[in-house]
């Protein structure tokens, strides 16, 4: 759509074409005549009438000149625009077919602007008795000019609409691009109820990771489990119901809807409770129909739950307090065993001169740390260290150098003064020997030379291929050491308790 020319241009210039130009060629609007030039104001001559009050002169049209060398400058610009436009005749007729702009012609009255003064028009010819035909906008608003050197006659180019729609497109793309990364997210956002089960590794990692609304579910989970079997139990609070004790043909037919029990007094894993389970399975996801559980997950979290009611039972009814007093006395043996692998391998990832021995402590691991199996009576209790008997002294020396940096770097600061907090528990040598198995899969400098002896000598041939030892390790007995700058510190540390004590 072309806009509306400027409202001035109408009111301060007409258009003047001789009589070669067709009425159907577009030209731009001369300068009008300079009222002061001498040309276009002559003297009228003295005839000798009186001096009297006289109507001032009409406007006078300019005659066509003859020949430039007669012509004023105003006239001889206006010769020049009209050979301009003979030459750009073509040139306009052909930009008019191309850009599908019809000439546009209409009324006379048409042609009034918003002030009342008339419009540019075009010259009928000098013989036609009809008036002038007025320029439609179109015609009047094209990219041509007839002088480039005059800016009262220069005609401004229409605005191009290429940067809109440059920007309509860019806004376009930019919705689409929106709406897909929308569709994509909300794909991703559905629970896929039919996957196949996550493996028991990947899903511990995954709860110890992430702890958002995944956890929440957790809870409401766990919430109904407990709901589903206290109502299939037919019990109002968390103690054990007291139940009459089961026939021998009960015990064979197993638990059923109508008769339904659970043995506390059995194994989580026992027939019995496993076909408790499947009842139980069954109840809850007819109860809970549209939550898109999965039944693996809650299969596991009804048996990790009558494990833990089991584990209960077991607790309230064991009568000596001696089991009640070894048990608690392996799960301590059991944290510290972990607590002193986490404290060795946290000084290992410390220090950048002990990642090269970040394998082996992971092969170690939890069963590879030697046992403090033996807590005195005493305050404070003193721990006597359990020597595993495949290490060598190699690695055996290098744990305890560990151990002693760990206390250094953590607990004292560099003026060798100890900082605020429980240090760990205080471990002593001993040559008590720990019943724990060897641990395989780990470099020969780990094994003791007597250790190997020993099983080639009296134990079966296919006792070396179980043991499963890692020749391909790089590791060597004089490798497997502290580094001199890390030595020498723990050398010092040493002999400065040994001075306080």
């Amino acid at each position: 759509m072309v806009p509306s020319p400027p409202s001035h241009i109408f009111q301060t210039s007409t258009l003047y074409m001789g009589p070669h130009v067709s009425t159907g060629a577009v030209v731009s609007a001369p300068s009008p005549p300079n009222p002061l030039h001498p040309s276009n104001n002559p003297i009228p001559e003295d005839t000798g009438a009186s001096s009297g009050p006289q109507s001032p002169p009409g406007p006078t049209r300019l005659p066509k000149p003859s020949g430039s060398e007669t012509m004023p400058s105003n006239a001889r610009s206006n010769q020049s625009g009209q050979d301009e436009c003979r030459s750009v005749e073509p040139l306009v007729t052909k930009a008019m077919t191309d850009r599908s702009l019809p000439v546009q012609h209409s009324n006379t009255s048409a042609a009034t602007s918003s002030h009342g003064h008339p419009g540019p028009t075009i010259d009928a010819g000098t013989s036609s008795g009809a008036p002038p035909l007025p320029v439609s906008v179109t015609e009047f608003y094209l990219p041509f000019r007839r002088n480039p050197y005059d800016p009262q006659t220069a005609v401004p180019s229409p605005p191009t609409d290429h940067a809109m729609q440059t920007l309509l497109e860019c806004t376009q793309q930019f919705a689409i691009g929106v709406k897909t990364l929308q569709e994509a997210v909300v794909e991703l956002r559905k629970p896929v109820v039919d996957s196949p089960p996550i493996p028991e590794r990947l899903t511990k990692l995954s709860q110890k990771q992430y702890n958002g609304p995944k956890h929440h579910k957790d809870n409401q989970l766990n919430a109904r489990v407990r709901k589903c079997l206290e109502i299939m139990e037919r019990r109002t609070d968390k103690s054990f119901p007291i139940l009459p004790p089961m026939s021998p043909t009960e015990l064979d037919q197993g638990p059923t809807v109508g008769q339904f029990r659970v043995r506390y007094d059995l194994e989580p894993k026992h027939p019995f409770n496993d076909r408790a389970v499947d009842i139980i399975l069954k109840k809850f996801l007819a109860t809970w129909v549209n939550a898109g559980y999965d039944r693996t997950v809650v299969r596991d979290q009804i048996f990790t739950h009558i494990r833990g009611r089991h584990q209960k039972w077991l607790n309230l009814n064991t009568k000596n307090p001696v089991d009640v007093a070894m048990t608690k006395t392996r799960n301590r043996r059991t944290n510290r065993r972990h607590d002193l692998f986490v404290r060795r391998y946290e000084t290992v990832m410390a220090h950048r001169a002990l990642h090269g021995f970040i394998p082996l402590l992971r092969k170690l691991d939890t069963d590879g740390m030697s046992s403090d199996e033996t807590d005195s009576e005493t305050h404070p209790t003193e721990y006597f260290i359990h020597r595993r008997k495949e290490r060598s002294n190699e690695l055996t020396t290098f744990l305890r150098d560990l151990d002693t940096l760990q206390l250094l770097t953590v607990h004292y600061n560099p003026a060798g003064q100890a900082k605020a907090g429980q240090p760990p528990h205080h471990r002593k040598e001993s040559l008590l020997p720990s019943a724990s198995p060897p641990q395989t899969s780990l470099p020969k400098p780990c094994y003791g030379a007597s250790f190997l002896t020993s099983l080639r000598l009296n134990e079966d041939d296919d006792q070396e291929i179980e043991l499963n030892i890692d020749y391909s390790s790089h590791l060597t007995a004089d490798a497997l050491c502290l580094p001199d700058s890390l030595k020498s510190r723990v050398i010092e540390f040493r002999n400065k308790r040994k001075g306080r004590v």
